[in-house]
C-alpha cells in the first residue's frame, strides 16, 4: 500500500468519525435517545406497562383497582402545573370570566406505551387533578374528592381515550370505581412532532403547538425550561389561530401525552 492510499484511508476514517458523532449531537439536541426505546408491555410482564388495567377492570373489585391505581407513580415535575381549562357552567365561554383550573399528570413510564401494541386491559396514560374554580368541560374533572385518570385502550381503527374515577362512598368511605359516561374520544399519535423524549410529559395543546413551544429548547430541557416554555407559548400566540394546525394555546386545548414514537393526544368530546 502506497503511502498516499493510506493517507486517503486515515482521511476517509476520520470524517466518518466526525459524521457519526455529528449525529449522535443531533439526536442528542432534539431529546431523541440514540436508541429507539423498548415499548412496555401486558400487565404480569416483565416489561409491563405501570399503568396496565386487568381486562374488564370496571368488573372488577373497586379496592383492587384502588389498590394497583395507589401504586402508580405520576411525574408532577414534567406535569402542565396549575391550568385555566374551558368550563361548562354559565359564564363560562369565551369572554365569560368563569375557568376551571386544573393540571394534568404523565404516569412515569407514559413515554414508553405505544399505540401498536396496548395492554389488553387499557392502560392508564395520565391523572388529571382539579384544582380550583369551575369544572372541566373537556374531561369532566369537576371536583377534588375525585380523582380522574386518563385511560387508553384499543379500538377499531386505533385506540380511544375515557377517563376512570376514583372516589369514596360518602356514607361507608369504600372506595367507588367508574367511567365518566359522555366523555371520551379518539387517541391519536402526533403526525407534528415524532420526537421519541426521554421522559414522560403531559401537558394541555395540540401537536402543533407543544411542538412549537418546545422546539426552541434545542436540548433535552429540564423541567423547569420546560414549563417555562410552554407558559411563554400561552402568552405570546393570539388565541385567534384556533384550527386543527394551529400553534394557538386555548381553554380548550386537548391533552397532550409523551408516547412511543412522539406523542399523543386524547381528541374529542
Amino acid at each position: 500500500m502506497t503511502t498516499r492510499s493510506l493517507q486517503f484511508i486515515i482521511l476517509a476514517l476520520g470524517a466518518s468519525l466526525t459524521e457519526a458523532e455529528g449525529s449522535t449531537k443531533t439526536r442528542d439536541a432534539l431529546n431523541v435517545p440514540s436508541e429507539q426505546p423498548t415499548a412496555c408491555t401486558e400487565l404480569g410482564t416483565p416489561r409491563a406497562c405501570s399503568g396496565a388495567l386487568p381486562v374488564g377492570w370496571t368488573h372488577n373489585p373497586p379496592a383492587q383497582i384502588v389498590e394497583q391505581i395507589d401504586d402508580m407513580k405520576f411525574s408532577r415535575k414534567w406535569g402542565s402545573g396549575p391550568t385555566s381549562r374551558r368550563c361548562s357552567k354559565s359564564g363560562c365561554q369565551a369572554g365569560g370570566g368563569k375557568v376551571g383550573i386544573t393540571q394534568i399528570l404523565p404516569i412515569k413510564d407514559a413515554n414508553l406505551v405505544s399505540l401498536a401494541s396496548l395492554p389488553a386491559g387499557g392502560v392508564i396514560m395520565a391523572r388529571m387533578d382539579h384544582l380550583a374554580k369551575e369544572d372541566d368541560k373537556r374531561y369532566g374533572v369537576a371536583t377534588a374528592a375525585i380523582d380522574y385518570y386518563l385511560v387508553v385502550e384499543t379500538a377499531a381503527g386505533g385506540a380511544k381515550w375515557s377517563v376512570l374515577t376514583v372516589s369514596s362512598d360518602p356514607t361507608t368511605g369504600a372506595p367507588k370505581v367508574s367511567r365518566l359516561q359522555g366523555i371520551g374520544g379518539k387517541f391519536r399519535q402526533c403526525e407534528a412532532d415524532r420526537v421519541t423524549r426521554t421522559d414522560a410529559m403531559a401537558n394541555y395543546g395540540s401537536c402543533y403547538a407543544m411542538h412549537e413551544a418546545l422546539r426552541p429548547l434545542k436540548a433535552t430541557p429540564t423541567p423547569e425550561q420546560y414549563r417555562s416554555a410552554i407558559a411563554k407559548a400561552r402568552t405570546s400566540v393570539a388565541p385567534a389561530g384556533v384550527g386543527p394546525k394551529s400553534v394557538a394555546f386555548t381553554l380548550d386545548d386537548i391533552a397532550w401525552v409523551s408516547c412511543i414514537g412522539g406523542c399523543c393526544t386524547a381528541e374529542g368530546n
